[in-house]
């Protein structure tokens, strides 16, 4: 069970210091000059079971640092043997999305933004090796890494390509040649959620709604060409 987030966001802003007075009306103008609001990122939600929580979420104002982009295995070995003394919001490509990268990331950072990649890795599942090992299933899923059932220490968003060109981009501009990020663009995620501890914890608060199987649906809408279909069906 869980309940849904509130303001899913990816804020992308230029570090500032504006030294003039800023007329009400020209607030919109000077928030649009600096900030860069990406809503369609895909974000680590929180859910709760009767022991636990796991997935992700952010803290109710969100959580910023700056932008700094690891492209590959060896810059995120780099980074994470390195001692960080800003607070940094890491953009690696989805591809390296694993467990062995995040443990290596979560305490480090504030943040991790996950960018499109073509070439991902083929046969990934997030879920377990025996999914219905509760039901006396053997072990059948070889590409099982369990990350669905993880409870991660920091926020994660997957972004769209045209967005995460955008992310790259503002973080080799934070590098200009030097060994870590200067500080020009920092990056606002916000995906707080409520549910926390487990599931008995949440329902006492009033903080989350028991899915019960009951609150998925579809409707299934008429297909061009099958005349057996001609009013939608609800399922």
């Amino acid at each position: 069970m869980h309940l849904s987030q509130r303001n899913k966001t990816v804020i992308v802003f230029t570090v500032a210091l504006l030294a003039f007075a800023v007329r009400s009306q020209d607030t919109k103008q000077v928030y649009n000059l600096i900030y860069t609001t990406f809503t369609d990122g895909v974000p680590c939600t929180r859910w709760t079971n009767t022991t636990s929580q796991v997935g992700c979420g952010t803290e109710q104002g969100g959580v910023m640092g700056f932008l700094h982009f690891l492209e590959d295995l060896a810059a995120i070995n780099a980074f994470a043997s390195t001692s960080q003394t800003e607070k940094l919001m890491v953009a690696i490509p989805s591809a390296l999305f694993t467990e062995a990268v995040v443990s290596k990331l979560e305490s480090i950072v504030v943040g991790i933004i996950l960018l499109e990649s073509p070439n991902l890795p083929q046969g990934y599942s997030p879920q377990t090796s025996a999914p219905q090992q509760a039901n006396g299933s053997f072990p059948w899923n070889p590409t099982a890494t369990s990350m669905l059932f993880r409870d991660y220490k920091t926020p994660i968003y997957l972004l769209n390509s045209t967005d995460s060109a955008l992310v790259v981009e503002a973080a080799r501009a934070n590098m200009n040649g030097s060994a870590v990020p200067v500080g020009k663009y920092g990056a606002h995620l916000t995906s707080f959620m409520y549910a926390a501890t487990n599931t008995p914890t949440c329902l006492r608060r009033g903080f989350c709604a028991p899915i019960g199987g009951q609150s998925v649906w579809s409707v299934v809408p008429s297909v061009t060409g099958l005349t057996s279909l001609t009013e939608p069906s609800e399922i």
